[in-house]
């Protein structure tokens, strides 16, 4: 899906039902067996609130709204997660890893992009499609794979970098592969309407040639 959100180009791979159905699983996903119980209630209510914001943005006629619910829900994340990595006892590597999966989630709906000019780039395209790949990574490796033994802290960050950059490697293989199907798509149109605009041309230069004839055909009985 395409869209344009004030000069903005933003294109979207989920749409916003899906959007907020994979929102909701990660934020239930969040509450489930997490040790951790500060603000857990309060962060999972804001990660809502940042889904529920692009909803709003896309099906109000005012865009207002849904900016409001963004920026309210963002400006608690932003405040009590750190408040919660702070406060965290044992804390690990793969923990302050957790925020880069933060930013992403912040700036992943419509609403971020109606506030902030990004300007045209396919950067933000495979930002806004990496954000899910980035969460599901860090929750992974947090609760299944780096649980069970403590690592060394080069050792994870190397492994989770290099998890996210191979996603990222063929995430932007295929937007690219996308843009130029788009591409593509978009000449064949153009060679279609300048088929018919050729085809509309020769008909109305039959149509002159005709009336031409025509007129020569009138002078000639007037003399």
């Amino acid at each position: 899906m395409y869209i344009n959100v004030s000069g903005n180009f933003l294109k979207t791979m989920i749409s916003t039902e899906g959007d907020i159905i994979i929102g909701l699983i990660g934020a239930l996903l969040f509450l489930f067996e997490n040790p951790d119980k500060n603000y857990k209630t309060l962060i999972f209510v804001f990660v809502e609130g940042v889904f529920a914001s692009q909803a709003v943005f896309i099906y109000l006629d005012n865009p207002v709204p849904g900016q409001i619910i963004w920026a309210i829900s963002t400006a608690g994340l932003l405040i009590f997660y750190p408040l919660r990595l702070k406060n965290k006892p044992n804390k690990q590597t793969i923990d302050f890893l957790k925020p880069i999966g933060l930013i992403l989630l912040i700036i992943y709906p419509i609403p971020f992009y109606s506030l902030v000019p990004v300007g045209h780039s396919d950067f933000w395209a495979v930002t806004n499609i990496m954000t899910f790949f980035v969460l599901g990574t860090i929750y992974i490796y947090d609760r299944l794979i780096l649980k069970p033994e403590t690592m060394k802290r080069k050792f994870v960050i190397v492994l989770v970098i290099q998890t996210i950059l191979i996603g990222m490697f063929f995430i932007y293989a295929f937007v690219q592969k996308l843009v130029a199907d788009k591409q593509t798509e978009r000449v064949y149109e153009l060679e279609q309407r300048a088929r018919e605009s050729e085809k509309r041309s020769i008909e109305l230069y039959n149509d002159l040639n005709k009336e031409v004839e025509k007129l020569k055909e009138e002078l000639k009985n007037c003399r």
